[in-house]
């Protein structure tokens, strides 16, 4: 995953990389405050590794280990989306699984990292 800071006047740093997962194929990635202390989270979908990843945000750049969410078997994640489904005013995963020909949506039981 490779992030680009900017400097404030429309030009960016050197881009910072940041190791997704061993034979993962990422195929896409969202970002928003997941948790409750208010910092950017990413979340990627990975083809090959039939999982979403979470990395919750430090708020300066860096992020925690991530957090895995494996689909089962036949999973082929092609792309996701952030949304309350459940109206509950948390923001859970909607993930297109390619393999499966559904939507699998990931609901957040717990408002903390």
């Amino acid at each position: 995953m490779g992030i680009l800071f900017e400097y404030g006047d429309g030009s960016f740093i050197e881009q910072t990389d940041i190791f997704i997962q061993d034979n993962s194929y990422s195929t896409s990635i969202a970002t928003s405050a997941l948790n409750s202390d208010k910092c950017l989270d990413s979340i990627v979908a990975c083809f090959g590794s039939k999982s979403v990843l979470v990395f919750y945000g430090y708020g300066n750049g860096t992020y925690e280990e991530p957090q895995s969410y494996v689909l089962g078997y036949g999973s082929f994640l092609y792309s996701l989306a952030l949304g309350d489904f459940n109206s509950d005013n948390w923001l859970d995963i909607a993930v297109v699984n390619y393999g499966a020909d559904t939507v699998d949506i990931l609901l957040q039981t717990c408002n903390s990292s």
